[in-house]
């Protein structure tokens, strides 16, 4: 049995090296959503959090002898927008897009124009 101490070293170790993985995860999707999206301003962010619950007190000594450890993240990142559609509104209340020309519904393309 291979015994860690609880510090940022042994954290590496911390539930089969599940914890480092999911971290790992998290601040690589972190860099990779910067990376793609360099002009969208606002940080991304990765939270951690141990929680810490005693599991075996010495009632006697009022001491306690074990602690149970579970943790969570989060990740946060800035909301993904699309670009502006332009639609027209049709009398019947439909929508309708030009799907050559999304930001101008009233676009026309070369072979519309005959000739």
């Amino acid at each position: 049995m291979a015994m860690n101490l609880l510090n940022t070293a042994g954290l590496a170790h911390l539930d089969g090296g599940m914890f480092a993985a999911v971290v790992d995860g998290a601040i690589k999707r972190a860099v990779y959503d910067i990376a793609d999206r360099i002009t969208v301003p606002g940080p991304r962010k990765v939270v951690v959090e141990l929680a810490f619950t005693p599991s075996k007190i010495n009632h006697a000594d009022k001491e306690v002898e074990q602690i149970n450890i579970t943790y969570s993240y989060k990740e946060s990142h800035p909301a993904k927008k699309s670009g502006t559609v332009n639609c027209s509104v049709k009398k019947n209340g439909t929508l309708q897009f030009n799907d050559l020309s999304q930001d101008n519904v009233d676009q026309r393309t070369i072979d519309e124009a005959g000739g």
